[in-house]
């Protein structure tokens, strides 16, 4: 279970029938222990203020600290004279969590027989809406859905994390007009999704496929040359012909160029940076690392001549790659989104 930006009574919803996964407000074993963390949000919130009371907050820090009025301002509640606990107790009953509703039916039963999120393992609702928020941020997929995607409050398994659950909830209910209009499209938004990941899992080996996607893009998103190798080698699995039997010299080249973002405009500029990008995911595979930074000083050179680095901040070597990486990631967007959403055109182009 993980908690997201959605908030009020809702009826249990599945987003992807085959997944299982949906959303609802808290199951009744979780609300206690939600209860705790709305308290310990409240106490790290004093403390920081007792702390720094020099700088005079003011009033308005304090405030979104009051479950009083976060409960006042949403309507949640006809009784407005409860203690402390009452009125967390009504937060946490209208907060709403991403969860596998329906583990019987959901295909991650391939993964494991009892449970769909073990205990040592990422929670898979957080695994979703990371894939949905990758998946929506293409340009094809604002087309078609609002990409509304919520994102995650609280994950009650990440114990690095302070709770901030109070703190998004009274930012979110104190604008009930926008609220409404933006529950109706974040319900919409994964809904669209799910239905797209429904219609791609046609067998087993689509739910395999699926579930390597859905691992490889979840992983942390640092901006280093492991995570340009991983996107690259997720970029090519996915666009480079499966009956090629390992011979694809200048298939990447001709293929990945449609992708790319419109700050590449001529066709040279995007086809010089595919063989930059998979030079470098070679050399990295090699451990050639002298023939690395002579690819990156090839980048700077052709795409990166205006730049200002600021080097307080990274490393030159750092913004190269950060350059780099943001190009790739919004070219997997838009292959992702044509992946799961035209499964046989996209075996055409596979098969190009």
């Amino acid at each position: 279970m993980i908690l997201i930006n959605l908030y009020g009574k809702i009826e249990p919803t599945i987003l992807s029938e085959k997944l299982g996964v949906g959303i609802s407000n808290l199951h009744d074993e979780w609300l206690t222990g939600i209860v705790d963390d709305l308290k310990e949000e409240m106490l790290l919130r004093e403390h920081f203020l007792e702390k720094n009371k020099k700088y005079n907050f003011g009033d308005f820090k304090v405030s979104q600290y009051k479950p009083e009025k976060i409960v006042s301002n949403a309507n949640w509640t006809d009784v407005l004279a409860g203690d402390i606990d009452y009125y967390l107790q009504v937060i946490a009953s209208n907060l709403v969590q991403l969860e596998v509703l329906d583990f019987d039916k959901s295909l991650l039963q391939l993964k494991n027989s009892h449970l769909d999120s073990p205990t040592c393992e990422v929670q898979y609702p957080l695994k979703f809406i990371r894939f949905c928020h990758i998946l929506t941020n293409s340009r094809s997929a604002r087309t078609h859905c609002d990409t509304n995607i919520p994102f995650m409050t609280y994950n009650p398994d990440d114990f690095r994390s302070k709770p901030v659950i109070l703190n998004f909830a009274s930012s979110m209910v104190n604008r009930e007009n926008y609220l409404i209009a933006y529950y109706e499209k974040a319900i919409k938004s994964m809904k669209y999704v799910g239905k797209l990941i429904d219609n791609f899992l046609e067998s087993d080996r689509d739910f395999w496929i699926f579930d390597y996607i859905v691992n490889s893009i979840n992983e942390s998103e640092d901006y280093n040359a492991y995570y340009l190798f991983k996107i690259m080698s997720l970029i090519e699995m996915l666009i480079i012909n499966p009956n090629s039997n390992g011979r694809t010299h200048g298939e990447l080249e001709r293929k990945l160029p449609r992708f790319l973002r419109n700050e590449l405009n001529d066709y040279e500029d995007k086809e010089l940076f595919c063989q930059i990008a998979r030079k470098l995911r070679n050399k990295i595979a090699h451990g050639d690392f002298e023939a690395f930074q002579k690819l990156l000083e090839e980048y700077r050179a052709n795409f990166m001549k205006d730049f200002s680095y600021d080097e307080f901040e990274y490393s030159v070597e750092s913004w190269t790659i950060n350059s780099i990486c943001l190009s790739l990631k919004s070219a997997l967007s838009e292959i992702l989104f044509e992946f799961f959403s035209n499964k046989e055109g996209f075996k055409r182009f596979q098969n190009s």
